[in-house]
């Protein structure tokens, strides 16, 4: 799908995690990516997987705490691709020390990357689509689990919220949209791609959709394959879900929410979607007994099932509307979009990104 098909996006950190996982995201969907981070020991991986894909990307190493190197990073994009349309800062720094161990250096690091950097972006980046008529520009914030020892990372984090909120009123009469979203949150790269979706006209080839349903469960059965016993997995110690857990989460959320939805599209009109707490279905539903080869063997049927009734879906039936409580009214094709990012963004995890 070409739902970014001559979008420019820049995007910071990328040489892992989040920073990756966006770059991907936008380059499956037809974006050219210019992909940043202070060294090329990851991210020339970040380059190497989306090249693979079939992806247009090029790296730029740069250190975004500082003023010229940004300026000089956003000059070479502008010359190698001509704009600018979106901005996605992932990067960051989390130094795990107290408040009493914390020497100045870490102090002063912390702020430079995750606070002045990202006004430093935000100020140039701002100027060239103020320039040119529009853009998008987002901010990942503060991850909520285990703030022991993160005095640096989060006092940085809510100084980012104010500055966004100050640019987001600022920035809205030059038609740019300035948001933050939380690290933590469950449907990260969903609520990145509906604020940055350019209008749905112009999505056009589902293709992608088919290819990534039917690649998700043998990228799970291979990712699963490099964990030495995943069967006896324990919870992780940093409190986020093991590879059990987060096979269950996308066997019930696709069960629960996103395939229904598309049912509902296709035999509706227009229907009304109410908010799912994907972390709340976990605490109330999730069974640590449940074998593994059930999660897998029906996570496979669902992909290979939905793609098999996409494929079918006659040409029309891509425009029907479906309306979130929250998101908004989107196309079919929108919501099939998300599920496949959904499960994109759970893939990621399961690497340990």
């Amino acid at each position: 799908m070409n739902s970014f098909k001559g979008k420019v996006v820049l995007i910071t950190g990328a040489g892992k995690g989040t920073g990756r996982a966006v770059a991907e995201m936008f380059a499956a969907r037809g974006a050219s990516v210019a992909v940043n981070d202070i060294s090329p020991v990851n991210l020339d991986e970040t380059v190497a997987r989306i090249t693979a894909a079939g992806g247009q990307v090029k790296a730029y190493i740069a250190d975004i705490a500082k003023k010229m190197p940004i300026q000089g990073l956003l000059n070479q994009v502008l010359d190698d691709f001509g704009q600018i349309d979106i901005l996605v800062n992932c990067a960051e720094v989390e130094p795990q020390k107290t408040v009493l161990e914390m020497d100045e250096w870490d102090w002063v690091r912390t702020l430079d990357v995750n606070l002045t950097g990202a006004f430093l972006l935000t100020q140039s980046a701002g100027r060239i689509m103020k320039e040119k008529g529009g853009g998008v520009i987002v901010h990942i914030g503060g991850r909520e689990k285990g703030q022991e020892k993160r005095a640096a990372y989060f006092s940085s984090k809510a100084g980012l919220e104010t500055l966004v909120k100050s640019a987001a009123q600022e920035f809205a009469a030059f038609g740019v949209k300035v948001c933050l979203y939380s690290g933590e949150s469950s449907r990260l790269l969903e609520e990145i791609l509906t604020f940055c979706s350019p209008v749905e006209a112009e999505m056009e080839d589902p293709e992608y959709l088919f290819s990534g349903l039917r690649n998700a469960p043998r990228e799970v059965q291979r990712i699963l394959g490099e964990i030495p016993d995943f069967y006896e997995e324990a919870p992780r110690a940093d409190g986020s879900w093991n590879s059990h857990q987060i096979l269950a989460h996308l066997r019930d959320v696709n069960k629960e929410v996103y395939i229904p939805r598309l049912e509902q599209i296709a035999e509706q009109t227009n229907p009304l979607f109410q908010d799912f707490d994907g972390e709340r279905w976990m605490k109330e539903h999730y069974d640590p007994a449940e074998p593994m080869d059930r999660l897998l063997a029906e996570f496979k049927h669902q992909c290979e099932e939905t793609a098999d009734w996409l494929e079918r879906l006659p040409a029309e039936d891509w425009e029907r509307p479906g309306t979130h409580v929250t998101l908004g009214e989107h196309s079919f094709l929108w919501w099939a979009d998300r599920l496949v990012a959904h499960i994109g963004e759970h893939l990621a995890q399961l690497r340990g990104e």
